[in-house]
């Protein structure tokens, strides 16, 4: 998997950046702590994928992370997850439904759209999930893992550090 970072505009170098993925917390953010699709770090199996969404145009600003998941992180579809979690929400005393209904999610900000996506996380990983895909229909882990091979472009959200194995 690539990951393509840049400086970004709070005032985190490349550099910062990139060790903060390889020795901090256990649980991954973007950047600066932006989250615009939800908590997680973003990536794709795709070179060139990252590489643009990337903007990688000057390498002193911008750097490429590659890394591998573990052989025994849990991989899951983020749709069938939303799908899951949309029915558990309606069931009083689950923990979708308390994060559904639990307003310190619902702070505007930056990106308010956000708020959905980190419950999501939130609930991924409650569920033993260490990797997310924008996929659907897979159902055993050696599928994911031969989507995750296959080196197309798919948006991919690395939500445990101990998912990763990375290159130094």
């Amino acid at each position: 998997l690539y990951r393509t970072i840049n400086t970004d505009p709070w005032g985190l170098k490349v550099n910062d950046i990139v060790e903060s993925t390889a020795n901090d917390d256990t649980f991954l953010y973007n950047a600066g702590g932006g989250t615009a699709h939800g908590l997680g770090l973003y990536a794709t199996p795709n070179y060139d994928g990252s590489r643009v969404y990337g903007d990688y145009y000057d390498s002193k600003k911008t750097s490429m992370i590659r890394f591998k998941i573990r052989d025994d992180a849990k991989i899951g579809s983020r749709k069938d997850l939303k799908d899951q979690y949309i029915k558990e929400a309606r069931v009083k005393g689950t923990l979708a439904y308390k994060l559904e209904n639990d307003g310190r999610y619902d702070q505007p900000g930056r990106f308010p759209g956000n708020n959905k996506q980190s419950r999501m996380a939130i609930y991924a990983v409650s569920k033993g999930y260490s990797v997310l895909v924008e996929s659907s229909g897979l159902k055993t882990q050696k599928q994911f893992r031969q989507l995750l091979s296959s080196g197309s472009d798919v948006y991919t959200v690395i939500l445990n550090r101990g998912a990763l194995i990375m290159d130094k």
